[in-house]
């Protein structure tokens, strides 16, 4: 069974302001990949709050403002997805909205499998 595991981190309140991504892809027990991005938030949504650098993740626009937008990562992020027999998260509904916010901003399609869980 493949089991991928995924976890976002937002620079302000707004799920669709993901500022870093990671997925671990575990065969049965046995980790197989792991993967992790610094995200550049949407155009006009690249402000980070102090609470969340201080507190959360220590990220902060200077991190981030050369990295890639999400749909440079997506098509590496959605073949991982369309792999798993199962989607895990710590808090899944934080990061299957972050997930489905960014999709919908940017228009693309994600996998359902990992909306469905």
């Amino acid at each position: 069974m493949t089991t991928v595991s995924i976890d976002f981190e937002t620079a302000n309140h707004s799920r669709r302001r993901i500022c870093a991504a990671g997925l671990a892809v575990f065969d049965g027990r046995k980790l197989t990949e792991s993967l992790r991005w610094l995200i550049r938030p949407p155009k006009g949504y690249g402000w980070f709050l102090q609470e969340f650098t201080d507190n959360c993740h220590g990220l902060t626009w200077f991190d981030v403002r050369w990295s890639p937008e999400f749909p440079a990562i997506a098509p590496c992020f959605f073949e991982r997805l369309s792999q798993a027999d199962i989607v895990i998260a710590h808090n899944a509904q934080f990061d299957l909205g972050a997930l489905q916010a960014i999709t919908e901003h940017f228009g693309l399609d994600c996998p359902i499998s990992a909306l469905a869980v």
